[in-house]
């Protein structure tokens, strides 16, 4: 097992080795430490939270990349061990389980005791930063362990879930004693890449999805989806939201809530694992919308041999398009959109009724969606 060792100069000129310790005495100390200098957990990260609330106690450290990613680190002590990959876990996959207004709200309302975030509202600073792209480019969710070294057992699960295509780390630190003092040490590598410059932030690039399909030769398929998707809403006060691979389709709320971002309904990205492919996602408020005619069409595309999927939770459906399944798919999957949007259309029409309002406040919508929509289709906001 290799191992790192520090010397000293001394004040009489002697050169000793410092003391190895394997263990901060308190691991809140060792928090403070790197909340202190968050550049030894990588400069490529900001801290956004400490000791945050989950439903499986509290999380060491979450922060997000240079590249808009949320990035959970569970800290030990002394060597990591195998229980902090299992915990790891945990935090992420609940943090990705969370629609991005309410991560939002428990990030903005959280006290992160000894850090400086730069904003009281995460949704604002995160659009400034990253641009509009929170549901494509937040997650999933990056895990790093925090320890003095790591146990065997720890180290295998983290290189095989690496190779599983998990975004996990371990980060190794060695602390020594110096006069009562605790220096650690990292071992890090270094290219020219990080002495670049940094990236300017103050104008991110326009999302471009009509791009990404023709990198992956989808532009047709993305293109007839989009249409299809579009057709159904028109008429309805729809807001279309633009991110790097694809869109959401989503409706004003039905009730009192003030939310920044309308609920989306429908999704339609182009599928970077492979090629001339897309994946069209009934979202939450979609599967909510009309749960028993989602069902059917999933049944019926599975008798037409077109792929589908729920997720772990099912409150999101995917379908997997190209242009021949879309031929066979576009029907039945026009009318279940357009059962939702009905759905939709009764139930904004009963709340206003009820209440006078319905006034829509977001500015991306849509007055007169058909007209607007060869505008959508060659790629540029409504």
């Amino acid at each position: 097992m290799e191992q790192v060792k520090l010397w000293v100069t001394n004040e009489d000129g002697s050169v000793g080795p410092l003391s190895i310790r394997d263990r901060i005495q308190y691991e809140h100390l060792f928090e403070d430490m790197l909340v202190q200098c968050a550049d030894m957990l990588g400069d490529d990260v900001t801290l956004i939270a400490r000791q945050l609330t989950t439903v499986s106690g509290p999380l060491d450290l979450l922060g997000v990349d240079q590249d808009g990613k949320l990035v959970v680190y569970e800290l030990k002590r002394g060597a990591t061990p195998r229980e902090a990959i299992t915990q790891a876990i945990d935090y992420a996959s609940w943090l990705d389980s969370l629609e991005f207004d309410e991560l939002a709200r428990r990030v903005s309302d959280h006290q992160a005791s000894g850090i400086d975030r730069g904003f009281d509202d995460f949704d604002d600073w995160y659009t400034e930063q990253f641009a509009e792209d929170q549901a494509e480019q937040l997650r999933p969710t990056r895990i790093v362990v925090v320890g003095l070294g790591i146990e065997p057992g720890a180290e295998r699960m983290a290189h095989w879930l690496a190779d599983k295509g998990v975004d996990i780390e371990a980060i190794t630190f060695h602390a020594f004693e110096h006069d009562g003092r605790t220096v650690l040490a990292r071992q890090v590598e270094v290219s020219s890449e990080d002495v670049a410059p940094p990236r300017n932030r103050s104008a991110p690039p326009r999302p471009d999805p009509e791009r990404r399909a023709a990198e992956f030769n989808a532009a047709g398929v993305y293109r007839s989806a989009r249409e299809i998707v579009a057709s159904c809403f028109g008429g309805s006060p729809y807001t279309v939201h633009t991110f790097k691979n694809g869109v959401n389709f989503a409706l004003p709320p039905t009730d009192d809530r003030k939310i920044r971002r309308y609920p989306a309904y429908v999704g339609v990205y182009v599928r970077t694992e492979g090629t001339g492919q897309i994946h069209l996602v009934i979202r939450p408020a979609g599967v909510a919308a009309c749960p028993d005619e989602l069902a059917k069409l999933l049944e019926t595309l599975q008798r037409l041999e077109t792929r589908v999927g729920l997720s772990p939770s099912g409150n999101e459906a995917w379908i997997t398009l190209e242009e021949a399944s879309l031929e066979k798919a576009g029907a039945p999957i026009s009318a279940f959109v357009e059962s939702a949007v009905g759905a939709w259309r009764r139930d904004w029409e009963h709340w206003n009724a009820g209440s006078g309002k319905g006034d829509s406040e977001d500015p991306e919508i849509e007055n007169a969606p058909s007209a607007t929509v060869p505008n959508m289709l060659d790629g540029s906001d409504p």
